[in-house]
């Protein structure tokens, strides 16, 4: 049966076409609508129709500012600008040894016409230390104290653009040890087309996932909060899963996905939750890094 998924940092208005390649007869349609970051839920890799949005350079990244200046992050310690062209690679060197904090953030901020941005980090060994695609901005986070490449290409249409490096707001030694499992914990932690982060960090936990082993503790939530708990991994293993459970066997929630899950189980009004959170890997070992924050109740 065939699938799209169609995604968009914007509102928009859109129709759907269908035809038969031959014959005729009956089809059923069926639509469903989810926030963005479901996509980076999907075990397997959909095809997808993004949609980017169309605004000269300076005002995206004035808009893109703004919005980062109003979350509390301080301004960039470093900025370049260039154009991509389909078809060629651009690699920009950066210094990250200056930002005395495990991870940078890195945000590539497109002008039109440019769409569909492929951004990576890779440190002097070629090995991938962060990486991230979007229609318009990407936001990587690259957890590493030296010097790195910022390698960027376009895979939809060529424009100019523009990257920022700030330091990263949440800290932890660990982040350090397993830096592609801490990047892609806090690119799966954040939300929104901006990349922002929900609520106050609480823990971070290093974890050591196999597909037979069942890692596991108990956790309480603030009455009418909620606790995103997100967990990245990196190593020769093969997915992850993070479940909540409240009482023996009674699951409130749970995600899995290759490298990156999520998951926000919620108190009521009234009164505190304890839940159990279990985390595994999907197949073989890892090494995981698990974030949790509180946040409130959408």
């Amino acid at each position: 049966m065939p699938t799209l998924t169609v995604c968009s940092p914007l509102g928009m208005a859109g129709a759907l076409s269908i035809r038969p390649h031959v014959g005729v007869g009956l089809a059923a349609i069926v639509l469903g609508r989810a926030p963005g970051e479901v996509a980076r839920d999907l075990s397997t890799r959909p095809e997808v129709a993004w949609v980017a949005p169309s605004q000269p350079l300076e005002a995206t990244n004035r808009e893109h500012e703004a919005l980062l200046a109003k979350s509390g992050y301080v301004a960039p310690v470093a900025t370049a600008s260039g154009s991509l062209a389909l078809g060629r690679r651009v690699s920009l060197p950066l210094d990250l040894k200056p930002m005395g904090v495990p991870c940078a953030r890195i945000d590539v901020v497109p002008g039109a016409p440019l769409a569909l941005v492929d951004a990576r980090v890779v440190d002097d060994q070629g090995v991938v230390l962060a990486s991230g695609e979007a229609s318009s901005s990407v936001t990587i986070f690259a957890c590493a104290d030296g010097n790195v490449q910022l390698e960027l290409e376009t895979r939809g249409r060529p424009g100019p653009f523009r990257v920022t490096v700030r330091p990263e707001r949440w800290k932890d030694p660990s982040f350090g040890a397993h830096p592609l499992a801490a990047s892609r914990m806090l690119a799966r932690a954040a939300t929104g087309p901006a990349m922002l982060f929900d609520g106050r960090e609480t823990a971070v936990r290093e974890l050591s996932l196999a597909a037979d082993r069942v890692v596991s503790w108990m956790e309480s939530i603030p009455a009418g909060r909620c606790l995103q708990a997100t967990v990245g991994v990196e190593g020769n293993g093969a997915g992850v899963e993070i479940r909540a459970f409240e009482g023996a066997d009674s699951e409130v929630d749970r995600s899995e996905a290759t490298y990156a899950a999520s998951i926000r189980p919620c108190a009521a009004a009234g009164a505190a939750r304890s839940v159990r959170i279990e985390a595994r890997a999907s197949a073989g070992r890892t090494n995981a890094i698990l974030g949790e924050r509180v946040t409130g109740k959408d």
